[in-house]
Order: C-alpha cells, then structure tokens, then sequence
C-alpha cells in the first residue's frame, strides 16, 4: 500500500481553509469519484483502493492519503495535484 503524507502551511483562518478544502472537495469528488465528508476539522474521502483525510489546524493542512496496489502507479500524478492545491491554499479565492 502506497502513502501520501503531505503537510503544508497556511496563513489564514481556519474556516476559510475549510472553505477551500470544500472546493478541493468537490473537484476532487468529480474527477476521482470520490467520497467526501467532514469529521470535526478533517475533510475524510475514500472511494474503491483510496483513503484518506486533509486535517486543518491553525498554521497547517495535513494531507494523508493511502493507495492500494492497483492506484501505485498513479501515486505521482495525485501527489502533483495534491501539492498544486495546498501550495496555493492562501491565494485562493
């Protein structure tokens, strides 16, 4: 099984970080087809071979995420967007 653990700071409060998260949701929702919910201040998703949960806190995102087998391959490519996002976390509108 292949990780994603990635941890990125932020400079904003943490409910526009969460505001942002949904939007990181919901176009993640439509090209991954995944399943996206709240737990306290972690944004969890899953679908078939992926799980995982973005944690909000003062100063920080936490993106940890774990592939099956079959989902390896395209670990970089996901990690790329992952990375897209979070560097961009304060910019977003």
């Amino acid at each position: 099984m292949a990780t994603i653990d990635i941890k990125k700071p932020h400079h904003q409060p943490i409910k526009k970080v969460q505001e942002r998260a949904e939007q990181m949701a919901h176009a993640m929702t439509e090209r991954f087809e995944l399943e996206c919910w709240w737990e306290d201040d972690q944004l969890c998703f899953q679908r078939p071979g992926v799980e995982g949960r973005l944690t909000i806190d003062e100063g920080h995102v936490h993106f940890l995420a774990k592939l099956n087998i079959l989902l390896t391959p395209i670990k970089g490519m996901i990690e790329n967007e992952v990375h897209n996002y979070l560097d961009n976390i304060d910019e977003m509108s």
